[in-house]
């Protein structure tokens, strides 16, 4: 059971559910259905999501009804082309420009025409000490509009169970041992996850050296033009390995091998800990009769 705040159970405001193709969107969409609640599902899409996620997303469709699509034409790549370098933990550019921008058009286009709507977001108090602390449902500044999270506080075998009951699959990403869907890979991507990236789709490593190697040149062709524009001739997916020296990806990739604070290689891969390796819980689902 859901508690549902008076603003969505009178009506007054329009739920519109930013859908991801993972776990948490799907069953709060999964949720609303079993209130009554009607609701808007959005999808913003990066263009850096594994092909995967479409065909994940179509199925969902079949499942749950439409979902529609927003984003920036050209995605992730056409930004990166545009600044000559990859997002940061400083300049986390990505997820405003991807997301939350295409996100807050969407949601005033809907309140210009028909009326206020809430940002209904799959977020779970257990994932991290920060998504502890937030409230499941405010009006947020930062936002722009009133804001429900409301699985706030359940549990990862909650979620798991009403995909099970509704005969509702969870993404094949998790049952490759990934922890989590969204950009692939993420700025913010852990040592295990870039190793099991790298495994699963070396294209993926090939695409981000060739856009490595392609910034890079931008950005000496724009300095040549304008000296000094850029500070770091080298443009590089991630920033560093020790947070001090620039590591190109295929560095990267061979320390996600190692252990012992990267000093040591392991020859055998490690099996998957995360996904439905850790949960234990993704066994094909079985709609109730």
């Amino acid at each position: 059971m859901l508690h549902i705040p008076e603003k969505i159970a009178s009506g007054e405001i329009i739920p519109v559910v930013a859908v991801s193709g993972g776990k948490d969107s799907t069953a709060v969409c999964l949720a609303l259905r079993d209130e009554g609640i009607e609701h808007r599902r959005v999808f913003a899409d990066t263009g850096w999501e594994h092909w995967t996620t479409y065909e994940h997303l179509d199925m969902l469709r079949e499942k749950l009804g439409p979902i529609d699509v927003v984003g920036v034409n050209g995605g992730f790549v056409s930004r990166m082309r545009y600044r000559a370098g990859f997002a940061s933990r400083m300049a986390r550019w990505c997820t405003r420009e991807l997301k939350i921008e295409p996100l807050l058009k969407y949601h005033n286009e809907i309140r210009d025409n028909e009326g206020d709507t809430v940002s209904v977001v799959g977020i779970r108090a257990a994932e991290s000490p920060r998504r502890a602390e937030m409230k499941e449902f405010e009006d947020d500044d930062g936002w722009g509009g009133y804001v429900w999270r409301p699985i706030l506080h359940w549990p990862v075998e909650a979620v798991l169970a009403i995909h099970h009951r509704h005969g509702v699959p969870v993404h094949p990403l998790y049952k490759a041992g990934m922890s989590r869907v969204g950009c692939w890979p993420c700025i913010f991507s852990r040592k295990a996850e870039i190793r099991r990236i790298a495994e699963l789709d070396p294209e993926r490593i090939d695409l981000i050296r060739n856009l490595e190697n392609e910034l890079t040149e931008l950005r000496a062709q724009r300095n040549r033009e304008k000296p000094g524009r850029y500070a770091h001739a080298t443009a590089t997916f991630f920033q560093s390995i020790d947070r001090k020296t620039t590591n190109n990806i295929d560095q990267v990739v061979a320390w996600s091998k190692t252990k012992r604070g990267g000093k040591e290689v392991e020859l055998l891969a490690p099996p998957p800990l995360e996904g439905c390796y850790r949960w234990g819980m993704c066994e094909a689902p079985v709609p109730e009769e």
